[in-house]
């Protein structure tokens, strides 16, 4: 079994995080290694049961991966805005509750768990697009940084995270229309062509951002 090539991408961004593990919990992104190992378990899973058992139903690690990933994801964000002990903590925890309960309930009795759970992506790239947005902007206003944007690693994992998120939801409302009118590049669908370089991207920003990590532990030193 041959991986994917944006799997690399994810291999070689989860080797990044536990070789620089020391660096990442100094910066508050040590839940990277975690997500990264689920990320990898999920994809590999998904790859053996669709290209090997020629399965169609590999979307069913998908879901298990949106319920299990979640938690994992808010709590990055969290330790990434700093809010302190203040009322948008409590909001901010609250509402997480509230966002992981949904999607138990979609995967269990809303859309169920013989289809793809579109319900819960869409939450949750909202979520991430909106989130990513907030520790931009958090980047932005902080004039106590005083290193350029470019090489601060919140930069390059929140601006990823905005883009793939918008393009999944752009992808994902096209969809239909794509499948319907079977529109390929290359005998491919345009989709199976999408998909995959946004997951490059994403996961060589991540492992860039972690390099980035170690470089500010250097200088500091």
């Amino acid at each position: 079994m041959f991986p994917e090539y944006y799997q690399y991408f994810q291999y070689l961004s989860l080797l990044m995080a536990i070789i620089f593990a020391k660096e990442l919990r100094q910066n508050k992104l040590e839940l990277f290694v975690p997500l990264l190992v689920v990320v990898c378990i999920t994809e590999t899973t998904a790859n053996y049961l669709s290209n090997i058992l020629n399965r169609e139903d590999n979307y069913k690690v998908y879901n298990l991966y949106l319920i299990i990933s979640t938690p994992l994801s808010l709590c990055l964000f969290f330790k990434m805005l700093d809010m302190g002990k203040t009322l948008a903590t409590r909001v901010f925890l609250f509402g997480a509750i509230f966002f992981e309960i949904f999607l138990i309930i979609n995967y269990v009795l809303l859309q169920g768990l013989d289809t793809f759970n579109s319900y819960s992506l869409i939450l949750i790239m909202s979520l991430n697009i909106f989130f990513s947005c907030m520790v931009l902007l958090n980047l932005a206003r902080n004039e106590e940084r005083d290193m350029a944007l470019l090489k601060e690693p919140y930069f390059w994992i929140n601006s990823a995270n905005l883009l793939f998120s918008l393009s999944t939801l752009v992808i994902l409302g096209l969809y239909q229309y794509i499948h319907k009118h079977n529109i390929e590049l290359g005998n491919k669908s345009l989709y199976r062509y999408i998909v995959p370089a946004s997951n490059a991207i994403l996961y060589s920003a991540y492992t860039y951002s972690f390099y980035l990590c170690r470089t500010q532990a250097k200088t500091t030193k």
